[in-house]
């Protein structure tokens, strides 16, 4: 697990809209780390296939698994808002997620 200080190499929060995205961030932590992708699938508690298909961007990467590669590196996923509240004063899950695709 990464330490404090290493957790803290990507100051402020980004949103990351595609799986293609996402990958690229994983990739850059990763070698920041100076970690291999059998080091990051070994703490992550993955296959190192599916570490080379996250950081390639594929778009059918399980969810878990990449929440577990994510979180070896010292990263959270944090959703924000980005629908408008419908008339009821609440935000609409499908139109954040339909906005996350």
């Amino acid at each position: 697990m990464p330490s404090p200080s290493e957790r803290s190499t990507l100051g402020t929060p980004r949103a990351v809209p595609t799986p293609a995205a996402l990958g690229a961030l994983v990739r850059k932590v990763r070698r920041q780390r100076g970690w291999s992708q059998a080091q990051l699938a070994a703490e992550a508690g993955v296959g190192r296939r599916f570490i080379i298909e996250l950081e390639g961007g594929k778009a059918s990467a399980a969810l878990g698994l990449t929440l577990r590669a994510v979180a070896a590196l010292g990263l959270e996923v944090t959703l924000a808002a980005s629908a408008a509240p419908t008339e009821t004063g609440r935000i609409s899950l499908d139109e954040v997620l339909d906005g996350l695709a």
